[in-house]
């Protein structure tokens, strides 16, 4: 499979923004149930 892909800063700093918000949804969720929210995994295809 000879394929290249790379990642900007741009892209990185955008993912990072995604994944802290996400971070904080899922802690609000947590604390409204009192419990553990389920863990989703997120992915970007580019």
């Amino acid at each position: 499979m000879n394929v290249y892909t790379h990642i900007g800063l741009d892209d990185a700093e955008e993912e990072l923004r995604r994944m802290e918000e996400f971070q904080k949804a899922q802690a609000e969720i947590e604390k409204k149930n009192d419990a553990k929210a389920v863990s989703q995994k997120m992915f970007k295809v580019v």
